[in-house]
């Protein structure tokens, strides 16, 4: 029997959530299966979200605290940390579903696995950082390529990734065994709530008139300020019922902005702040209640799950017209796309979006999209079983 080791230290993010939907691949193909994680993960919030429901089969390796101030060192300590888990599991598979953070430690990892355990098989997820993208400084780009450099000397019987472009970059430089280079699926979850009307009384949200919709850790990241300077400048051509609505945890210095700023919108009902955790209904229920979804994340080059809970929901989009998001909105017929930076512009597809709203209904090419990036063929694609592809024209 094949035993496989799902290994997956922090609990931030997505990291969780691919995490157990990799034990789940695995263990509903009648793998042995085992999850390493640390004490702070195993008792995070995210944990009992994502695993209170998990068999009891699936064994826990805890992992010891890592403690290191030395970068070199902190690297080597990690790989130590893999290499023991594997050898406490006596795993004959080990899978990283976040593996860009631990890159340098998996390359240490293999080195040693290929001494003492020469039939370990090796498979990894990579998120990021943006290769192939014109992103940040020449250090910057350095650091990339240097990193990809790393993973590729890793002995990996399969690299997946989840932003098309990005594994083709790495693809191109492997040189050999390009079949292992492989596109993941984004797992979007299976809606909880799809209807319109429903999502906005589980949220008490006004029934009537348009809602445009950003979700998830809110900051000037997420480009809040350049939405909501476009939303002002577009207000002679919007009615008076439409609406934003920020739903989810905003950082301090993002609603102090915000509450000095746009106060007037916010008495008004036209700016409507869910400044909280939200529960996975009440996400849900934010992306039902919406008529558009808003993906302008800066510097943001890699896949984004908005997008995808969107193309899941049937939204418009409106995003930035640059980097995976850009090239596909536009590819996938997803909605419209814009350059936030361009204040003028931002509102006049704000208002295009608000506009084609209205009447907006899915393509082809978008549910072929939404089809792929499930949750049902995230885990098929780790066992090799998923019979959906995407054209990579992404």
């Amino acid at each position: 029997m094949t035993r496989v080791l799902v290994y997956e230290p922090f609990c931030a993010g997505h990291r969780l959530h691919f995490a157990r939907l990799a034990v789940d691949a695995f263990r509903e193909r009648g793998d042995a299966v085992g999850f390493a994680t640390s004490k702070s993960s195993l008792e995070s919030k995210q944990f009992c979200t994502f695993f209170h429901d998990c068999d009891p089969s699936v064994g826990i390796v805890q992992l010891p605290h890592l403690q290191s101030l030395h970068r070199r060192l902190e690297f080597s300590s990690e790989a130590r940390r893999m290499t023991d888990a594997v050898a406490t599991f006596n795993a004959t598979r080990v899978v990283f579903p976040t593996a860009s953070q631990f890159s340098f430690a998996i390359w240490i990892a293999s080195r040693r696995w290929q001494r003492s355990r020469p039939q370990l098989a090796v498979e990894s997820l990579h998120l990021g950082p943006g290769y192939g993208y014109p992103l940040g400084s020449k250090l910057r780009q350095l650091s990339f390529r240097v990193k990809l450099s790393f993973e590729l000397r890793t002995k990996l019987d399969s690299y997946f990734h989840l932003d098309v472009n990005q594994l083709e970059y790495a693809r191109a430089r492997a040189g050999k065994d390009v079949e292992r280079f492989r596109l993941m699926p984004d797992p979007a979850p299976f809606p909880l709530v799809r209807c319109r009307q429903e999502g906005r009384a589980n949220l008490n949200l006004p029934s009537e008139g348009r809602i445009a919709l950003i979700a998830g850790a809110i900051s000037f990241d997420k480009g809040v300020d350049s939405l909501l300077r476009a939303f002002c400048r577009a207000q002679p051509f919007l009615n008076p019922s439409d609406r934003i609505l920020l739903a989810g945890k905003m950082n301090t210095q993002t609603r102090q902005w915000i509450d000095e700023n746009f106060c007037d919108l916010q008495s008004s009902g036209q700016l409507i702040l869910a400044d909280r955790h939200l529960t996975n209904l009440e996400l849900d229920s934010a992306f039902a209640a919406s008529d558009i979804v808003v993906a302008v994340q800066r510097n943001r080059p890699g896949s984004s799950g908005n997008v995808v809970r969107a193309a899941r929901m049937g939204r418009l989009i409106l995003s930035s017209n640059t980097f995976w998001v850009g090239q596909t909105v536009q590819n996938f017929e997803l909605g419209i796309t814009t350059d936030p930076g361009d204040d003028l512009q931002f509102s006049k597809d704000l208002t295009l979006a608000f506009q084609k709203s209205v009447d907006h209904t899915p393509s082809l090419r978008s549910q072929e999209f939404a089809d792929f990036n499930t949750e049902e063929n995230f885990k098929n694609t780790w066992t090799q079983q998923s019979k959906l592809t995407l054209s990579e024209s992404q």
